[in-house]
């Protein structure tokens, strides 16, 4: 964000305009005395059995904070909303307020007009919200210098990732040292992360497992491509428009944009996925299967996942799971992540009342009162849960995530700052302090920090090549048995889609961001 936002009424009045346009209504989008219901499109395991009671409770208490203010909320599942909010944007649906996490491209939706600018109407209706995050986590936020987003503040540093496992098989049948040594070897430029000894130490991991009778469903599936593909060896944010460019560095340092589908780049990790798919060490129904995620972290399911870690993570998800499980490093750094934050509100362009809307997220995040935003996210006390200390809680009927199943509940980095959420028996004393003081302020910036990739000019061409890859999923899952041929097929396909016009376009806006970095 730049140093400060300037109040500039003429601006908010254009915002203001635009909200009540976008509706068509007959209430002012500058009205902040007459009843309004806002409606709220949001995130999570979807509507539960006790979601509309949870919600009325939540409205009788809200107009004791906001008379003449209630809530609409609609709650899909994560794997439903990116398709329902196509379909309600598409109708010009009256949505005040909607989730923008990482189901949703945030960049895309803000050069389509989705999203409303909010710079005026945050530092004018939710200033200590505003104020409670630091400035380079509003910088994500930033398309084209304005912001459009409010992020539900977090961990908001891109943290390391790694392999986890559970601690007792791995240390009875895991060369987990050897691992952790190839995972935190530099990538060599070309090269695919896991090397061929990582492999050998994955592989005869989960051949070992299976000769013990340990049950286990293998090698998880999802995060495969982050640790093989070209985006592994990319900087955070690049590799989510362009997945198939991947960077190096020149003596000087510029960025220089590297053809991740050229011959021989990520050719060691297909072909070791398509030896582990084929001795049955990765789900036979991986490309149809529709959670490939469910069984991470669970007993008896998979023998290995990949994911972020800090130095919490084996204690708070040990707790979570009922059973120890080990991180296996792969990166050692807390990075800024260049691209916007995974989960925000944002105010749709169709938002009825952008006034009320901000008034309500200043007042659902306000620290000094956080019993309507833990009323969201855990439900009604002694129903859905127990006070067990001042700040802390025992869940009913879930540890750790809610579910579909759940009597109710909503993750709490959905609906706003996690910090002001309760301790669950779930968490670890200490973590949130850690977060907010060690890892989002120490947090280093990555060589890539100010960089947001403009993908308009090959837009037509990144469409054709994402379903290209979609085509191929196969290969990173290996269910190819001529995964050679099916290699070369795609790498060709790819070429046709227009991919050197890609690769000139990401050098084209690296060079005029390095250049406008070194004046």
């Amino acid at each position: 964000m730049k140093k400060s936002i300037k109040l500039i009424a003429a601006v908010l009045a254009c915002v203001m305009v635009l909200g009540l346009c976008a509706c068509g209504g007959s209430q002012t989008a500058t009205d902040t005395d007459g009843e309004v219901t806002l409606k709220w499109l949001t995130a999570g395991p979807g509507k539960q059995k006790d979601s509309d009671l949870v919600w009325a409770t939540f409205n009788e208490k809200l107009a004791e904070k906001m008379p003449n203010t209630q809530v609409e909320i609609e709650a899909l599942p994560f794997a439903d909303f990116a398709e329902k909010w196509r379909l309600m944007i598409a109708a010009n649906e009256t949505i005040d307020i909607a989730w923008s996490g990482y189901a949703v491209n945030y960049t895309d939706e803000v050069k389509k007009g989705g999203y409303l600018e909010l710079n005026d109407l945050l530092t004018q209706y939710a200033p200590k919200l505003y104020k409670s995050m630091p400035e380079w986590v509003w910088d994500l936020m930033e398309v084209d210098g304005k912001i459009y987003g409010i992020p539900c503040y977090q961990m908001m540093a891109s943290r390391p990732a790694g392999f986890k496992v559970f601690k007792e098989d791995a240390e009875k049948y895991m060369d987990y040292k050897t691992l952790e040594e190839e995972l935190l070897k530099k990538s060599e430029a070309g090269n695919p992360v896991l090397s061929e000894k990582a492999f050998d130490v994955i592989e005869n991991y989960l051949l070992a497992l299976n000769a013990n009778g340990v049950p286990n469903k293998g090698f998880a599936p999802y995060n495969i491509a982050f640790i093989g593909e070209a985006e592994a060896q990319s900087d955070y944010g690049l590799s989510s428009p362009v997945n198939t460019v991947y960077l190096e560095y020149d003596e000087t340092g510029r960025p220089i944009a590297k053809d991740g589908c050229a011959p021989d780049v990520t050719d060691v990790f297909y072909k070791r996925m398509a030896g582990i798919y084929q001795k049955g060490l990765i789900r036979k129904d991986v490309l149809t299967a529709s959670d490939i995620r469910a069984d991470e972290g669970v007993i008896g399911g998979y023998a290995m996942w990949y994911h972020a870690y800090d130095k919490f993570t084996e204690q708070q998800e040990s707790l979570q799971i009922g059973k120890d499980i080990k991180v296996i490093h792969g990166e050692e750094k807390y990075i800024r992540p260049t691209g916007p934050a995974a989960t925000n509100n944002s105010l749709p362009r169709s938002c009825s009342n952008p006034v009320r809307a901000m008034q309500f997220l200043e007042v659902l995040n306000d620290p000094a009162d956080t019993s309507l935003y833990n009323m969201l996210v855990y439900g009604i006390e002694d129903k859905h849960y127990k006070k067990v200390g001042d700040n802390k809680i025992e869940t009913l009927d879930y540890v750790g995530s809610p579910t579909l199943d759940s009597g109710y509940g909503i993750q709490k980095w959905v609906i706003g700052d996690s910090f002001n959420a309760y301790m669950t028996q779930g968490d670890v004393e200490g973590y949130d302090e850690y977060v907010k003081t060690d890892m989002n302020a120490n947090a280093v910036a990555g060589n890539m920090e100010g960089f947001k990739f403009d993908k308009t000019p090959v837009k037509t061409e990144l469409a054709q090549i994402d379903s290209v890859r979609k085509e191929f999923y196969g290969l990173r899952y290996g269910t190819y048995t001529d995964w050679q041929a099916k290699l070369k097929e795609y790498r060709e396909k790819v070429q046709k889609c227009g991919q050197q016009k890609v690769i000139a376009e990401v050098q084209r806006q690296l060079d005029a961001w390095y250049d406008a970095q070194n004046k």
